[in-house]
């Protein structure tokens, strides 16, 4: 690199150039006209201005330039040709080229006179901050830096400033000396290293940063691979330089490996380790939903969007739907489905619940306090006992609340029911447990309860986990059509396959049936149902004796709160079946053939007609019935002529039919006198050891029931009144040998 010269040429440098010069009267002067020694002219001489021949002849001893012209009144700078003083004027001052002639002839320079004998040259800056060239003149353009003017470096051919940082062509054009990794790029802070596949590329434009490849970008001979959940990590870059020759391996949990490495996402739980499943929703994998487990669902505070969303520490799911899709893709057999509708229950309608609410998997629904209404217009039921997907061959559920805080289905916290075509339907081929659980469907829209399909199954009273046992509630005691069922609860058939229905021991009712305005029970062709733990049909009398149940909400006149249609195998023990419209128990053939009914310890009473048979058979033993329109009438149909047996059990003892009258019917002007039996059929009745209201008893053969015989040795009842023992209308006949009176009093 070059710099331009400058020299300024000082007066008394020119005087010392040019030397002293001697008079001609002996007085030296010096070049600046000065006095050396004392005067030697004799005399004053001429005055500053005054024409002259010669130094001698002037006062100040200096005629003109060079001896001659005006006197001077100083000696004149005259050294520089072209700067120096020409005259003396008519004053004696120093005539000299005007300011800022031009002289000298330095490169690149712009050199003028000073006014006072000198030349001053001043160095100029040539465009573009180019240095000059020996010639004097400017660049254009530069090769290296040398052609650039100081502090200046060629970069690209121009001349700019030294960089810091930002893009460079050779090394001098940065500050730290070093351009990029071979001489070009971006100017660096400090050297970087190079050399693999893992050194530096260049340097950062903005920050002057060795740029390298990233960390886990591959070098080395060790190559990427995976086995089970294990990934061996490939050689790679540390991220500054180098190649790690030792690399590690990755776990892949809760993934398992791809075809060389972890996979990051699952379309099944095969993508997941083992234990863990994959949440379809989301397209991860999850872990701590496992059989018998529990997922929680809170319909005010939960998220279905929420990764593995109820389970574990996750947020809670929002709907049940979602929360069965986790069990799904789980494959988690007998979950408990905490439900939860923060902070105090009520009506369960969370945005995005997916009806009918299918429950598989064997999973446990508990949710206490809760109210399941079906919100819309769709007919579809609110919970349906499938399978959840092709995967699921479990085949059970359960809906479980507390004892004080039951689950309700089919309505809402104010009573109002919907148009539903089942609250609860389960499907052939699953079971349903409910305890602690309230079930209705609607009188107006003539739904039912729950619908149990051929080959399915209901067990009352306990949970499948045996956890939360209570009594299961269909419908209710409120006597109001507006918040009755229609039917409680319908057993189907198909194909030769009817459902089943159980209950479990407890101490108080596995299953009271309320409020029904068609049937609280309906089986159809080959249903087996047995209740045995005091379930109980139909609201309570207020007290003992006739016309002691108001408005009988249960069973439509000519009705029957049980009705079995067909091949039907009814155990109904322990139980209560009262105030009803209709009949207690109606057994009717179909083309598959007739019903099986027994009855133990349980008592009818304030019905139409507590047990009606046209087809089929009904042992009846160890039971009361009482305050009843009749008590048990035996009939025929066409081709089927029912047998109904009184006759008793060792195990539960005799029965006690009593107090019938036409008081109790719901019959407009009913006409008919009461019979506590009556055989309508031509087959045989059994009534042997049973408990009568007169201890003969009293037995008719009647025509039209007011027309009537007394056919007992004697008859303390009227021929045709009401309360008669036992009536016989056909050729049939009615044993009552070892009667005895009952203890119950009719009023």
């Amino acid at each position: 690199m070059r710099s331009a010269l400058t020299a300024t040429m000082g007066l008394a440098l020119l005087m010392a150039a040019c030397g002293g010069r001697r008079s001609t009267n002996g007085t030296t002067t010096g070049s600046g006209g000065g006095t050396t020694t004392g005067s030697t002219t004799g005399g004053p001489g001429l005055a500053a201005g005054a024409p002259c021949p010669s130094d001698q002849a002037c006062a100040s001893g200096v005629c003109g330039i060079e001896g001659t012209g005006n006197c001077c009144a100083k000696a004149c700078a005259s050294d520089n040709a072209t700067c120096g003083a020409t005259v003396c004027d008519a004053t004696g001052a120093c005539l000299y080229p005007a300011l800022g002639t031009s002289c000298g002839s330095a490169p690149c320079s712009q050199s003028h006179c000073d006014g006072v004998g000198a030349c001053v040259e001043e160095t100029e800056m040539c465009p573009g901050n180019f240095a000059c060239d020996p010639d004097g003149g400017c660049g254009t353009s530069c090769d290296s830096s040398d052609d650039c003017a100081t502090n200046f470096v060629c970069n690209a051919s121009l001349c700019a400033l030294l960089e810091g940082t930002g893009p460079c062509t050779e090394n001098d054009d940065c500050a730290n000396g070093i351009c990029g990794i071979h001489g070009t790029g971006h100017c660096c802070m400090e050297g970087c290293l190079s050399g693999d596949s893992c050194g530096a590329s260049d340097c950062d434009g903005t920050t002057g940063a060795c740029v390298y490849p990233d960390a886990g970008t591959a070098c080395g001979s060790v190559t990427e691979s995976c086995s089970g959940h294990t990934q061996q990590d490939p050689s790679g870059c540390d991220g500054l330089g180098s190649c790690g020759s030792q690399p590690g391996s990755t776990d892949c949990t809760p993934y398992v490996c791809g075809a060389n490495a972890c996979l990051t996402t699952c379309t099944d739980s095969s993508n997941c380790v083992a234990g863990d499943f994959c949440e379809l929703v989301t397209s991860i994998c999850c872990s701590g939903l496992f059989a018998n487990g529990a997922i929680h669902v809170d319909a005010t505070r939960g998220s279905d969007s929420a990764e593995c969303c109820g389970v574990g520490t996750s947020l809670p799911c929002r709907t049940i739907s979602r929360a069965m899709a986790s069990i799904d893709s789980a494959q988690a057999p007998n979950v408990s489905l905490i439900a939860a509708l923060s902070p105090s229950g009520g009506n369960w309608s969370p945005l995005g619940e997916t009806y009918p609410i299918v429950l598989g998997w064997g999973t446990e629904l508990i949710a206490p306090g809760i109210f399941f209404p079906r919100p819309g217009a769709n007919n579809a039921e609110i919970f349906d006992i499938a399978a959840s997907s092709p995967n699921d061959t479990v085949g059970t559920a359960s809906i479980s609340g507390a004892t004080t805080n039951p689950v309700s289905v089919g309505l809402d916290s104010a009573g109002a029911q919907f148009a539903t075509l089942t609250a609860i339907r389960i499907e052939s081929g699953h079971t349903l447990y409910l305890s602690n659980v309230q079930v209705n469907g609607s009188a107006t829209d003539r739904t039912s309860a729950i619908t149990v399909a051929a080959g399915a199954s209901l067990i009352l009273g306990l949970d499948e986990g045996q956890f939360y046992p209570g009594t299961v509630f269909v419908g209710n005691s409120l006597n109001q059509t507006a918040s009755d069922g229609f039917d409680g609860i319908v057993c189907e058939t198909a194909n030769q396959t009817g459902c089943t229905i159980t209950d479990v021991a407890l101490t108080g009712s596995s299953v009271v049936i309320q409020g029904q305005e068609d049937s609280d029970i309906v089986a159809t062709d080959y249903a087996s149902i047995s209740l045995t733990s005091a379930p109980v049909i139909g609201i309570p009398p207020t007290d003992a004796g006739f016309e002691e149940c108001p408005g009988k909400p249960d069973v439509s006149a000519g009705g029957a709160a049980v009705r079995l249609d067909g091949l039907v195998s009814m155990t109904f023990n322990n139980g209560t079946v009262q105030c009803l419209s209709g009949e207690g128990f109606d057994l009717e053939s179909s083309s598959q053939g007739t019903p099986t009914l027994t009855l133990k310890n349980t008592t009818i009473q304030n019905t139409e007609t507590a047990v009606y048979a046209a087809a089929g058979t009904a042992a009846i033993s160890g039971s009361t019935i009482q305050f009843n329109y009749n008590g048990v009438e035996q009939s025929s149909d066409s081709t089927h002529v029912a047998a109904i047996d009184l006759s008793g059990t060792a195990d539960a003892g005799m029965n006690n039919v009593v107090c019938s009258s036409k008081q109790e019917s719901v019959q407009v002007g009913v006409i008919a006198p009461g019979v506590c039996v009556l055989n309508l059929s031509s087959g045989p009745l059994n009534a042997d050891n049973v408990g009568w209201d007169t201890s003969g008893p009293d037995t008719f053969l009647c025509m039209g029931l007011t027309n009537c015989t007394c056919t007992a040795s004697s008859c303390t009842d009227s021929p045709g009144a009401d309360g008669m023992d036992a009536v016989n209308e056909s050729t049939g006949t009615i044993a009552t040998s070892g009667n005895g009176l009952s203890t119950i009093t009719c009023h």
